[in-house]
């Protein structure tokens, strides 16, 4: 274990949080400064800019909520226990599969808000102007976004790896950048051409852009970078692609993604890293026998697994499709498409699992150059058959089905022959076809839980903003003010809590349950310090920061009310939000998983119960974001203090 572990394992738990956290929380209100400026620099075009941008602040929280906080966190986490229970391999083995989760949340994202955002705005009160206004921000602001999630997980890697200091000197250099360059694009200062409120987002892409080149080119080589912004360029090309077909194949594509992203993450995810860290701990123990064994056997899993996903299709396919919301023509075009895309996805699984190879044998380079050379054959050969560009067959969606299919076929071929005759520490001999059993990485039991956080908190103030909506524009952009400056306090704690999570991870992979549990309940106390402290100044000194915002009377009352009654409580909350980070170190997330469900339950239910027969008008909803706090909190408190942590931590069987 090397001295930098060594120390984060054992150095005193409150000055090691208090070291460890201060850049991170620095940086932080660095960020909130940023965004804070954001809102002044839209409010100064007027309250409907204000109004479009407080519609859209919960799409964007969900966005950030989820590259920084559920996916960031649980890369953070699973590295961080792979570095405390010594495993250098596999924490960098979990780099890249957070980093290729960068790349497929934005698209899922953009596909979802192309086909439904317009609808979804509407449904929070958008109307007119505003709902015009509120859908091309998004757009824009969507469609760059896989800028967003790169840099959030990249910087989320450093912090698994225990140094806070880079990401936080990082976000400061981009918050730097952001502010004259949003100033300048939102009102035109230095000359630059005024882009109102699309500036904002202009801004934000492109700085997450630059910082995002910086962070990956820090820590990983540049045929890594360089082949992860390829491939994001490539997805979001094909659903260009396909929206120039009409909203028709859009909606099939949107319908059969999910079903899409299933099979990349078993081939690439579950499968590809089992055979990566078996074969990297077999070469580690001398044993090249075994990791040549364990390559036939990732090779057989990798042509079994897609046949049982299509037996599975032909089963259930429509019935899935149609339960997404598939019907008529749509639902059609979605099984059509998904047939021939389960059909031939063999040739997916085999290129995934065959670069996963090359990654256990500790070569990062080879298969991120494999996947530069593939995302330049498939561009072009996706725009012709999908849209017949050179002359080609216009194939239309079945296009991008044939040009996966047919680009992943090339470059598994490519891959396996340089895996039988080139001089690597293990070779794919026919003498070794033998099988053997994977350990599975355990990413996506924090993961997938993990994303209930954005969930549950997006959907709890995605409704409290629609019944604001009820009392007009002036008490929406009131709401968005007031509900940004929650989210900025969350953004605060996360300083705290991204550290909590690397170093109680640390302690539950060295197996010391008395360390995790130190850390998580003196970081919580941090949290509860901070967030009553910076709350309740807010709440008690409403006419110092809230006029900065805007200067109607309406955005003003409605901001004064929901910081007066949420302020003082973000104490409670820092504590919840504290422990949930904390939990994700741990592995342990079946309290929080709880506590995310039971949050939007009690806040919409308190909110509808007190806004209608009580007839507490605002008020009401602001007491039901209060209540589902607590309720939060207490459940993530009460998991970790009845032992949930500890359970993580294997008994080692007796020796005899």
């Amino acid at each position: 274990m090397d001295q930098r572990t060594q120390y984060l394992l054992t150095a005193p738990a409150l000055p090691l949080l208090t070291q460890l956290s201060i850049p991170s929380s620095v940086a932080f209100i660095v960020q909130s400064t940023v965004s804070l400026t954001e809102v002044w620099y839209v409010g100064q075009l007027g309250s409907t800019p204000l109004a479009a941008m407080a519609l859209v602040f919960p799409m964007l929280m969900l966005m950030q909520m989820l590259s920084v906080g559920a996916l960031g966190n649980a890369v953070s986490s699973a590295i961080a226990r792979a570095l405390g229970a010594g495993d250098q391999a596999r924490a960098e083995e979990l780099m890249w599969h957070g980093l290729t989760l960068a790349v497929l949340g934005p698209i899922v994202l953009l596909i979802a808000f192309l086909i439904s955002g317009r609808f979804f705005l509407s449904l929070l009160g958008g109307t007119g102007e505003i709902l015009e206004l509120a859908v091309a921000y998004s757009a824009m602001l969507f469609g760059g976004s896989v800028t967003i999630w790169i840099m959030g997980v990249a910087s989320s890697i450093f912090r698994g790896l225990g140094d806070m200091r880079y990401p936080a000197r990082m976000m400061i250099v981009g918050s730097l950048i952001q502010v004259p360059l949003s100033g300048a694009l939102v009102l035109g200062y230095f000359g630059a051409p005024k882009l109102g409120l699309f500036g904002a987002a202009v801004s934000v892409i492109a700085t997450s852009a630059v910082m995002a080149v910086v962070i990956l080119l820090t820590q990983l080589s540049i045929p890594s970078s360089v082949a992860f912004i390829v491939q994001s360029t490539v997805s979001l090309t094909e659903v260009w692609y396909v929206g120039q077909l009409g909203s028709t194949p859009l909606a099939a594509m949107a319908l059969v993604f999910p079903m899409l992203m299933l099979m990349q993450m078993l081939s690439v995810g579950a499968l590809g890293n089992a055979v990566s860290s078996a074969i990297a701990r077999a070469l580690g123990a001398g044993d090249q026998a075994r990791a040549e064994e364990l390559m036939w056997h990732g090779l057989t899993l990798a042509v079994l697994g897609p046949i049982v996903l299509l037996i599975a299709f032909l089963i259930s396919g429509r019935f899935f499709l149609s339960l997404l919301g598939g019907t008529g023509e749509i639902l059609e075009l979605a099984v059509a498409y998904s047939a021939m895309l389960f059909g031939g996805s063999v040739t997916i699984w085999i290129m995934g699992v065959a670069s996963s190879i090359f990654r256990g044998l500790g070569d990062m380079r080879y298969p991120a150059r494999m996947m530069i050379v593939g995302s330049l054959i498939q561009v072009p050969l996706s725009g012709a058959l999908v849209l017949g560009y050179f002359g080609a067959p216009k194939l239309g969606l079945f296009g991008a089905a044939v040009s996966v299919i047919a680009t992943s076929a090339v470059m598994a071929v490519v891959i396996l022959l340089r895996l039988m005759r080139a001089k690597l520490p293990a070779n794919l001999r026919l003498s070794r076809l033998q099988l053997r059993q994977h350990h599975f990485q355990d990413i996506g039991r924090v993961a997938l839980p993990a994303s209930l956080s954005p969930l549950s908190t997006v959907t709890t103030i995605l409704v409290l903003t629609g019944l604001v909506g009820q009392f007009g524009e002036e008490a929406l952009a009131g709401y968005g003010i007031g509900s940004r400056i929650e989210f900025l306090m969350s953004s605060l704690i996360f300083g705290i809590g991204a550290t909590m999570t690397s170093l109680v991870g640390m302690s539950i992979g060295a197996r010391n349950a008395d360390r995790a549990e130190e850390i998580g309940w003196t970081g919580a106390g941090m949290s509860f310090v901070l967030g009553g402290v910076i709350g309740t100044l807010l709440a008690v000194f409403p006419h110092v920061w809230i006029p900065v915002f805007t200067d109607d009377p309406m955005v003003y009352e409605t901001a004064k009310g929901f910081i007066q009654i949420v302020g003082p409580c973000l104490a409670i909350h820092g504590v919840g939000w504290a422990l949930y980070f904390a939990s994700q170190g741990a592995g342990a997330m079946r309290g929080p998983v709880a506590a995310l469900i039971a949050r939007p339950i009690v806040a919409i239910g308190t909110a509808f119960l007190l806004l209608g027969p009580m007839d507490m008008g605002m008020t009401g909803v602001f007491i039901g974001a209060v209540g589902g706090m607590f309720a939060y909190t207490v459940i993530v408190t009460a998991s970790m203090k009845g032992g949930a942590w500890r359970r993580q931590i294997p008994t080692i069987p007796a020796q005899t």
